[in-house]
């Protein structure tokens, strides 16, 4: 056995939820592993040819690992067994005709208040570490991927070019476009509703230059091994667990993109999270009014991050003369967020205003972005609907 490197190995110490579950012998010349959570997902078969059909690539180092993955108590329910008695066997057979190694965990029960796409998600990168330590691959990639996806044929091969660019950062998210195939005309209209929502909203991020502004879809990113361990790897939560980890990276610049459009997932009616595309079409068909988020509340959001860095050597009474000039929901907000507080502390607790722009530019982070529109949205700064015409 190789010695394992020391961070990857102290991670799955102190963080992974189950001893190695895959023989790593199996991958000894793996260099990037593909990870694909699936519950009753009858589309695996298609995302998995459709990784195979990727030119400019080596199948030899690529792995791709599934997990078979359903809810507590569904177990006793006879269609869940056969779902998987069938999807098994076809898996089985498939296995032998890929040019790449395919493992398959499951089928699982996930337990817990936590079982979801996170904790799929974290089992599935968490044996991906498991190999890459095994064999002392600290640099190895591990792509997410989701059961209902297609990828670009090129897919493989720019993910790998943008690693082995000497500017790449260790985490990256990948650009998509919905497809439709199959769908009715209402799944259709949902859905290119719900992704010009998506793209809206960083769109406006960038248009005023927040430096946080990326796609977190859970299906569209792509990091290295040390990377994922030093930041304390994939958290469980049940939905938006691709926002909360991304955004880890992103805050500490860490977190590139590659803005093409390489992957393809479904959008498709589902209730299987709480959000998220399957979740949003579903009620969009259903007849909820889908809208975006008010561009002036971005606006005054990012703003008032850049140009709170102005205050650094500022007295108390020219602090107060700027806040004064906000507008009151996001005064009001910004007193419930500590902002005084937490300007004070970075203030006092750092020598230059390099320094201090790096805390507060973490302070003004995507999670209180999110937390300000939602308030907003309530006083002063309605959502936008979005018409047929935008889209």
């Amino acid at each position: 056995m190789i010695r394992d490197s020391m961070i990857l190995q102290r991670y799955l110490e102190k963080h992974a939820l189950h001893p190695s579950l895959l023989d790593p012998l199996l991958f000894s010349s793996i260099e990037t592993i593909v990870v694909i959570p699936a519950l009753m997902e009858d589309h695996l078969e298609s995302c998995l040819l459709s990784l195979a059909e990727n030119e400019d690539i080596d199948f030899s180092k690529l792995a791709v690992i599934c997990l078979l993955n359903y809810k507590e108590h569904y177990a006793e329910e006879r269609h869940v067994q056969k779902f998987y008695e069938s999807q098994l066997k076809a898996l089985t057979a498939l296995q032998s005709t890929l040019p790449y190694t395919l493992g398959i965990l499951g089928p699982m029960e996930l337990k817990g208040k936590n079982a979801g796409v996170g904790m799929a998600r974290k089992i599935l990168m968490d044996e991906a570490i498991r190999i890459f330590c095994y064999w002392n691959k600290s640099n190895a990639i591990i792509i997410n991927l989701d059961g209902d996806c297609l990828v670009s044929r090129h897919y493989l091969f720019k993910i790998k070019r943008y690693f082995n660019n000497e500017n790449a950062k260790p985490a990256v998210s990948i650009g998509f476009k919905h497809r439709f195939d199959g769908l009715s005309s209402a799944e259709k209209e949902a859905g290119k509703i719900y992704e010009f929502h998506l793209n809206d909203y960083v769109r406006k991020q960038k248009k005023y230059e927040y430096e946080f502004a990326f796609h977190t879809l859970g299906s569209c990113f792509a990091v290295q091994a040390e990377a994922y361990c030093r930041q304390g790897g994939m958290n469980q939560k049940q939905a938006g667990e691709d926002f909360y980890f991304l955004h880890k990276f992103s805050m500490l610049d860490l977190l590139g993109e590659i803005d093409e459009a390489l992957v393809y997932p479904l959008a498709r009616v589902s209730d299987r999270v709480p959000f998220g595309t399957g979740r949003a079409v579903s009620q969009i068909v259903n007849g909820k009014v889908w809208t975006s988020y008010n561009e002036e509340a971005i606006k005054v959001f990012v703003q008032l991050g850049q140009d709170i860095d102005s205050l650094y050597e500022a007295d108390d009474e020219r602090y107060a003369e700027f806040l004064s000039k906000l507008n009151i929901p996001l005064q009001k907000f910004l007193e419930n967020a500590q902002l005084d507080q937490v300007f004070n502390e970075n203030r006092r607790n750092t020598a230059d205003i390099l320094s201090f722009k790096k805390r507060m530019k973490r302070y003004f982070s995507p999670f209180l972005l999110m937390k300000w529109l939602h308030f907003a949205r309530e006083n002063g700064f309605p959502d936008e609907e979005i018409g047929l015409f935008m889209i």
